[in-house]
């Protein structure tokens, strides 16, 4: 009984660090953690094979993936609220709307066809509080440059 257990852990483990392994990619010698929005939105083919073919895209995705948006106080005057989240065509059908301006994680920017353009965008969530700013592309490239560079740089 004591070797079922042992080897029962064993498998456990072993399914574990395979876990794991599959959420790291290699970038420059650099291990990165791939976001929870990343693994939602796309297959795990997808991203196996950015991993093999194209590392530096699947760097930009996944940093995109957390950082094209921020959540802003709609009581500073924005330039334009007129966009509603609701108007977005959603991409992934099973994963929900719901969006809770206090957990920024509970917003998959991927699950949505928001496409960059040349200035920030903001977006009314229905919260009369909070909007989405979603970034320029010169910024969010400007931003993503910045990580990259400090990335590399330890």
């Amino acid at each position: 009984m004591k070797k079922y257990y042992i080897l029962l852990f064993t498998l456990i483990s072993f399914n574990l660090i395979s876990q794991v392994e599959k959420n790291i990619f290699n970038y420059k010698g650099k291990e990165i953690l791939l976001s929870q929005k990343m693994i939602e939105h796309y297959s795990e083919e997808f991203i196996l094979n950015l991993k093999h073919k194209n590392v530096e895209l699947l760097l930009y995705l996944n940093f995109n993936s957390t950082n094209a948006f921020e959540v802003v106080s709609v009581g500073a005057k924005l330039p334009y609220l007129d966009l509603k989240l609701k108007d977005f065509t959603k991409i992934k059908k099973s994963l929900t709307m719901d969006f809770n301006p206090d957990d920024i994680n509970s917003f998959n920017i991927l699950s949505y066809e928001i496409v960059l353009k040349d200035k920030s965008q903001f977006i009314n969530v229905g919260n009369a509080e909070y909007a989405i700013k979603v970034l320029s592309e010169k910024e969010l490239i400007e931003k993503f440059n910045k990580y990259k560079a400090n990335l590399l740089s330890k």
